[in-house]
């Protein structure tokens, strides 16, 4: 039998999300989360089950250096056109006045929309001598809506509705990898460098430590130092 919450209980249904699919190979897209199931509540005549799942919004591979963009666009929470939908299927199939309560108690459920677009924009940038393969998510809210529907002379049957509603959750999972065929930046001409180029290395010492720098020898025996401060 579905576990019946009082109203102001029924946020605590919320089940615990999953952690989001791990990247696990180059260029391998990972599929959705493992979805999460809270126990089931009623409103009324109405079983409502919640649940919770990762999906991705964003999958990239790349490679030296490279980077990754997008703009993701969405409407947090169930719009309320979604709302008067399920309140309009409720009452049109046998529970009248089950879905005015239904409607007023979904606050206490969900988040209702204001149709107000949030953006955000993802950007991933491989290293110069590698690569990432780079998946994001956002945490997505389903609800499930089970009623019975009578019928004269005939069994019930069960009505069902279901509707999700993205959050302000996310959450990324990255693969690094190195590549030997990256093309490799000029290195900028260090001191043993210019010790192959006919500078000869000179120790100098002090109380507690010694640092090597290169020099080159002028014929009277002294040693010039260059690029030192």
């Amino acid at each position: 039998m579905p576990r019946a919450f009082p109203s102001h209980e029924i946020h605590r249904g919320t089940p615990n999300p999953p952690d989001p699919p791990q990247v696990v190979a180059i260029r391998a897209m990972p599929p959705d989360g493992k979805e999460v199931f809270s126990p089931p509540y009623t409103i009324d005549d109405v079983v409502v089950i919640k649940s919770v799942y990762w999906k991705r919004i964003h999958f990239c591979n790349i490679n030296c250096g490279t980077a990754c963009k997008l703009t993701w666009r969405y409407k947090r929470g169930v719009s309320l056109s979604q709302v008067r939908e399920l309140s309009a299927k409720i009452s049109g199939t046998g529970l009248p006045g089950v879905s005015s309560e239904v409607a007023s108690k979904l606050s206490d459920t969900v988040t209702i929309s204001k149709e107000e677009e949030t953006t955000r924009e993802l950007v991933r940038t491989a290293s110069p001598k590698g690569g990432v393969t780079h998946a994001h998510w956002q945490l997505v809210e389903r609800y499930t809506f089970t009623w019975e529907v009578k019928r004269f002379l005939r069994k019930p049957r069960q009505g069902i509705h279901v509707f999700e509603g993205n959050t302000d959750a996310f959450d990324e999972t990255m693969l690094f990898y190195t590549r030997p065929d990256c093309p490799h930046e000029e290195e900028k001409e260090n001191w043993f460098v210019r010790m192959l180029k006919g500078a000869q290395p000179v120790i100098a010492e002090g109380n507690r430590a010694g640092i090597i720098l290169p020099a080159k020898a002028a014929p009277d025996g002294s040693v010039t130092i260059s690029d030192v401060s």
